[in-house]
């Protein structure tokens, strides 16, 4: 059976399915491309005296449609529609089943690592799902419980681990900051002179919550003063105003129109 361009075994029933998963195939070189594609689109239109926008459905370009995948599109476009087979595999009943089964085939069919005899990839996907990289060919490093922790594509990386990774379970006192010449995940310890360097920078601020908790480095900020009158708490200054928790501390913080901390110094 066929449909435009679309072939396929079985008789298409737009009316009660959702889509349909399709496989397009260059019949040049063998590489396919696994995709989806619904059978109508939602569309909204403006109600006279509604603030809804009224809601409908109409039929997609399925039957014209022939793929989103651009380098699928730049071999068609030079090679022509003939070069080219188009077949619909199968359809699905609701966008669940359609995401669901787009996503399975692909997982199954291996089209991220999946080659051709002569070396060169047999898909034109480039993702699976959100998952937009294509993993590496040498899988042995994948064998083991603990491979992640210590091998990436077969390279031994537990150098990578520096010291602040037991420094943070052991419960020391360290900042952790990024390095780009280490993996983005792990932190350096900062040294004794650098963390005090950040002390001294802010020593003498007051603590900004006014939760009560006094830090190391910090001076208790004592109250709050808003246009309506001093506070103890920014909760109670917020309640006063009628605003939130957060709209009251941004205004404390900038000053804003006679908003501001009052410091023991103060008194």
């Amino acid at each position: 059976m066929k449909t435009s361009h679309w072939n396929h075994t079985f008789r298409l029933n737009p009316e009660s399915s959702f889509g349909f998963i399709y496989m397009v195939t260059n019949l040049e070189t063998g590489k396919k491309y696994v995709g989806k594609k619904q059978y109508h689109s939602q569309r909204s239109e403006a109600v006279e005296g509604k603030k809804r926008r009224r809601r409908y459905q109409v039929e997609s370009n399925w039957k014209s449609y022939i793929t989103s995948c651009k380098p699928l599109k730049e071999d068609i476009k030079e090679l022509g529609m003939d070069s080219f087979h188009f077949e619909i595999i199968l359809e699905c009943a609701t966008k669940a089943w359609h995401t669901y089964s787009e996503v399975n085939l692909q997982h199954k069919l291996d089209v991220l690592t999946a080659t051709l005899e002569d070396g060169s990839r047999a898909f034109y996907n480039n993702n699976i799902g959100a998952i937009k990289f294509i993993p590496p060919t040498d899988r042995s490093y994948m064998q083991g419980d603990s491979h992640w922790t210590s091998r990436v594509d077969g390279v031994d990386i537990s150098h990578m681990f520096s010291e602040s990774a037991v420094a943070k379970r052991s419960g020391d006192n360290h900042y952790l900051r990024k390095d780009p010449d280490k993996h983005p995940r792990l932190g350096v310890v900062v040294e004794e002179e650098t963390r005090c360097k950040i002390s001294k920078a802010l020593k003498g601020k007051p603590r900004l919550d006014l939760r009560g908790e006094r830090g190391p480095n910090y001076k208790l900020a004592r109250a709050v003063v808003t246009p309506l009158g001093t506070f103890e708490r920014l909760q109670d200054a917020a309640d006063a105003h009628n605003i939130k928790y957060t709209t009251a501390r941004s205004r404390a913080q900038r000053e804003h129109k006679g908003w501001r901390y009052k410091t023991k110094e103060e008194d």
